[in-house]
């Protein structure tokens, strides 16, 4: 109740009095780390979700909070300029989430979300410093991807990806999250909850690829795939401000008149809202 209520000094005490009774109550130790994310307590909500993931009995829940967390904390440390930590930080929501779709296949859907999200940050590192372990990770997952073409990114990405010999770019990164976006589209039923998120990081991951190639024809084929993709999203979901502001972006040099008419309807779908 109080974390609901964001009461979140209230709720820290209440967990706190609870382990001191029950020290090995993981679920406790599990609420304590939520708060702790909600306060933006990062490191410490890290730690306390790895110390109960032997204990839980609902490690499913735990992998994604942490993963989760490793993400917001990587975001974090990348704002306040601790650039190297903020790349550990990525690669560790990267793993964690493989950890998450290793041992219960049924999220990967949401375990890919976060695997994204992270791709999408490390996209600005131009060498993304990666030890042994950290190139297996983006090894495991060009391996989920398999051997097969993806249609919908024919003439824009060449298949099957491979992991670079040399360094990890965030040129790869961007490449591996579009084709994880796309790939991740495929494990949803139409109009299910949350496909208009899948579509709309394909919309950002090509789009971002347009922006950047020097091919002008991968630049052709990117640009209106993300522009369709945008389109998809807002199917699903149109009262997405994020989701208009997108399709506004795409659009915003070659169709400046739907441009504005998606700046248009992201803010009344922003005004809605609040």
């Amino acid at each position: 109740a109080y974390m609901k209520a964001g009461r979140h000094a209230a709720a820290v005490k209440a967990l706190n009095k609870s382990l001191e009774l029950q020290p090995d109550e993981w679920m406790a130790t599990y609420l304590l780390a939520e708060v702790q994310r909600q306060m933006g307590h990062f490191a410490e909500a890290i730690t306390a979700f790895e110390s109960v993931l032997d204990r839980a009995t609902i490690s499913t829940t735990v992998l994604l909070s942490l993963a989760e967390t490793h993400l917001a904390q990587g975001r974090l440390e990348l704002t306040t300029g601790y650039v190297s930590r903020a790349s550990s930080s990525f690669i560790s929501a990267i793993s964690v989430s493989l950890d998450l779709v290793r041992s219960s296949p049924g999220f990967r859907r949401l375990a890919l979300k976060t695997t994204v999200d992270a791709l999408v940050e490390l996209v600005e590192f131009s060498d993304i410093i990666c030890s042994h372990e950290d190139v297996q990770v983006f090894a495991s997952l060009v391996d989920m991807l398999g051997s097969g073409a993806d249609e919908r990114l024919a003439g824009i990405l060449a298949f099957p990806l491979s992991v670079p010999e040399d360094n990890i770019t965030g040129e790869f990164a961007l490449k591996l999250g579009a084709a994880l976006s796309s790939f991740r589209i495929t494990l949803f039923t139409k109009e299910e909850p949350g496909l208009g998120a899948a579509w709309h990081d394909l919309a950002l991951t090509l789009g971002a690829i347009a922006s950047t190639t020097h091919s002008d024809d991968v630049r052709e084929k990117a640009r209106k795939q993300a522009t369709d993709a945008a389109r998809q999203a807002l199917l699903v979901e149109p009262r997405s401000a994020a989701y208009w502001n997108l399709f506004g972006n795409l659009n915003f040099v070659s169709r400046p008149a739907i441009a504005q008419h998606a700046y248009v309807r992201a803010l009344e779908c922003d005004s809605k809202v609040s």
